[in-house]
């Protein structure tokens, strides 16, 4: 099965800079009438938000990554 994104916004994000590194600091998720809205939000006030009809979510464990 395939789920996809129906659209995509992002807000102060310089996507001509190739060299941008952009830090995510949140995932948040809100439902909108019949679609789910995935908001993932960076350092600098930048975002990126996603609209889809279903949200399915993998986890598994990490290990520690040591310095």
């Amino acid at each position: 099965r395939f789920d996809f994104v129906d659209k995509v916004k992002s807000k102060n994000i310089d996507q001509n800079n190739e060299d941008l590194v952009l830090e995510l600091i949140a995932i948040d998720y809100l439902k909108n009438k019949d679609d789910y809205e995935i908001n993932l939000i960076f350092n600098n006030n930048a975002h990126i938000a996603l609209t889809t009809e279903t949200i399915e979510v993998r986890l598994e464990d990490q290990n520690e990554i040591k310095d």
